[in-house]
């Protein structure tokens, strides 16, 4: 059964000089609160795609990602 369709997105600010999903290695992404269907699809992307292991993952909610992009804490988000 499917149980969900929807659209992965990774959102980033220019500054961070990400403009491809392998320019993310190294930097800090948030995917999502720990334990969220949104952290557990956004790590099995990155694992399926390797680079699961070559970013810093943060599980911050939706709103704290918002603002910790904004205030430079991290350099992309996954929604």
């Amino acid at each position: 059964a499917n149980m969900h369709d929807g659209a992965l997105n990774i959102v980033t600010l220019k500054k961070s000089g990400a403009k491809t999903l392998d320019d993310l290695a190294d930097k800090k992404v948030s995917i999502g609160p720990k334990g969220s269907g949104s952290a557990a699809v956004a790590s099995d992307f990155l694992k399926v795609i390797g680079l699961y292991d070559k970013i810093k993952i943060s599980n911050l909610s939706f709103d704290d990602s918002a603002s910790a992009l904004r205030d430079g804490h991290i350099d992309a988000f996954i929604i």
